[in-house]
């Protein structure tokens, strides 16, 4: 590190940031800056004072502390290069400073970035325990460089190392995890909102005798978006308990007559007995407000875009140019083509697409046929859409044991594919993955997992005929 110091003195003889530069930096990034603590909360006498964590540098602070490193005078003229930041943020994750190294990361042109860019902060990130922070960036590093063999093992580092990726069942406690409990109905599973201080923070699918909607198999369903690079959004998935007792003590909370009506429903919970207990056991998913839904069965909005019959200049242009269509073709009309309007902002076709092919590919890699509906009326309620993003809410239909048909009629509308997906997929080791979607698998979910190792092999032979008769820069047009 001293040898790197010194390096950094001999090259950037001329300082590398002028005040009038930092002043502009400050005033850009004006919303990222701290606000000034509140004055302390008078104690009581004989009251426990809890230790707290330092509050993280203002902004002014991280600035002013790379000066040292920099070897910075007021009164140069030039901004840092690219190169010179890196090499300072690099130093920075190596003392621990993850605020100056997260600096010179705002401080970044997105236009210059480099492949080092990516892999000084993914590994700086994922040393200070940043992992989902790192992980996020280590994919668009990917992306950018594809082909670059050294984000692979980075990203799956990232993934080892998530606690939230993997972690034991969490249990839950009335008036400190949630408030109430609440019937969310629809669909043909049982389906609950979990409610803390009056607002719903969660959904809630627990095992039950509907098997046609698996908890685990939905949170493996969520652990492989990222192994694949999938390139949407699910919400977390993480798996959790609570006592009977408490269950049903903090549904009886909520007095209505559509929930007293549902509570009907739960003589198909499978409860499981543990030490004289019976315990509640499910899936808690994240809650996601104000997304709209993208009709997904009107296939003649987005199959020209995925077909090779059209070259790629139908890629070329908004997204939201399909939305009079959807304003012609859907039941609910003028008013889905203005929400969609809403959050499709300025989303081009050739990234809409690619979404679209990432998330028909994950169909059929898991099996899960429920994405499509054959009513019109309901036509999106399975694909929903958020600020420029699909997003996938429920995968409950995920890895049955046998394929469905129905997957495959879907994929075959796509012929041009992510580059990156596809090589995911294809590097996916077998013993690996089952351990990471399926830890302690039980011989049900081992078989589930031989019928996804099986698609995934279906999907890289689909995709593979389709680059010998077309060439893989057409199929594989996506990054």
């Amino acid at each position: 590190m001293e040898r790197m110091h010194s390096q950094l003195s001999v090259a950037w003889c001329v300082p590398l940031l002028s005040c009038a530069f930092l002043g502009m930096y400050l005033e850009a990034c004006e919303g990222a800056q701290n606000p000034s603590p509140p004055a302390p909360a008078p104690v009581e006498a004989g009251a426990r004072v809890e230790a707290s964590e330092p509050a993280p540098l203002r902004l002014e602070e991280s600035i002013a502390s790379l000066r040292p490193m920099l070897g910075l005078a007021c009164s140069a003229a030039e901004s840092p290069s690219q190169q010179s930041l890196d090499a300072v943020a690099e130093r920075a994750y190596a003392q621990g400073r993850l605020e100056q190294a997260l600096c010179c990361q705002r401080l970044s042109a997105p236009q210059n970035l480099s492949a080092e860019h990516y892999l000084i902060h993914g590994r700086g990130l994922l040393d200070a325990k940043q992992v989902e922070q790192a992980r996020e960036l280590l994919i668009q590093g990917e992306r950018r460089f594809l082909g670059d063999p050294r984000f692979a093992p980075l990203i799956e580092r990232s993934i080892d190392e998530d606690p939230r990726y993997a972690p034991p069942i969490r249990q839950l406690h009335p008036d400190v995890d949630l408030d109430a409990i609440k019937q969310l109905g629809g669909g043909s599973t049982i389906v609950l909102r979990f409610i803390k201080d009056g607002e719903t923070f969660a959904a809630f699918k627990p095992k039950q005798k509907r098997l046609q909607s698996d908890p685990r198999a939905e949170i493996a369903a969520w652990r492989l978006c990222p192994l694949i690079r999938c390139g949407f959004n699910i919400p977390y998935n993480q798996p959790v308990k609570l006592r009977w007792r408490d269950f049903d003590g903090l549904y009886s909370r909520i007095r209505s007559e559509s929930q007293l009506a549902y509570r009907a429903n739960f003589e198909d919970l499978s409860l499981v007995k543990e030490d004289g207990v019976d315990w509640v056991l499910g899936v808690q998913k994240d809650w996601v407000p104000s997304f709209t839904d993208f009709p997904i069965e009107l296939t003649q909005l987005w199959r020209g875009w995925l077909s090779l019959e059209n070259g790629e200049e139908i890629l070329e242009g908004e997204a939201r140019s399909i939305l009079s269509a959807v304003r012609k073709l859907h039941p609910k009309g003028e008013k889905l083509e203005r929400q969609l309007e809403q959050h499709m902002g300025e989303l081009s076709r050739r990234d809409f697409a690619r979404q679209l092919s990432n998330l028909l590919a994950f169909d059929f890699l898991i099996n899960n046929w429920d994405r499509f509906s054959g009513v019109p009326e309901f036509w999106g309620v399975n694909c929903q859409f958020k600020d420029g993003a699909l997003l996938s809410i429920d995968n409950g239909a995920a890895f049955p044991r046998t394929p469905n048909v129905k997957v495959e009629k879907q994929l075959h509308r796509v012929q041009r594919f992510s580059r990156q997906l596809v090589a995911a997929v294809r590097a996916l080791e077998h013993d690996k993955t089952l351990a990471r979607l399926w830890p302690e698998a039980t011989p049900f979910e081992k078989e589930r997992f031989e019928t996804f190792w099986a698609q995934r092999q279906l999907f890289l032979d689909y995709v593979d005929a389709l680059i010998a008769s077309h060439g893989e820069a057409a199929v594989l047009c996506f990054e």
